[in-house]
């Protein structure tokens, strides 16, 4: 059981990375 969440905090984690470099990404195409 303590796998199991653990990998669903680790993915969760890997998820908002995912998104918070492609905000960056859009914000530096955007020239700000």
């Amino acid at each position: 059981m303590d796998s199991i969440t653990r990998h669903a905090h680790y993915t969760i984690f890997l998820y908002l990375i995912y998104h918070l470099k492609i905000r960056l990404k859009n914000k530096n195409n955007l020239g700000f």
